[in-house]
């Protein structure tokens, strides 16, 4: 795992969720 979490991984990460969601 890497050790530098940005709030970007967390929102590409939320927006994969949301497309699994939709589809």
């Amino acid at each position: 795992m890497q050790e530098k979490i940005t709030t970007e991984n967390l929102l590409m990460r939320k927006g994969t969720e949301a497309d699994l969601l939709t589809s």
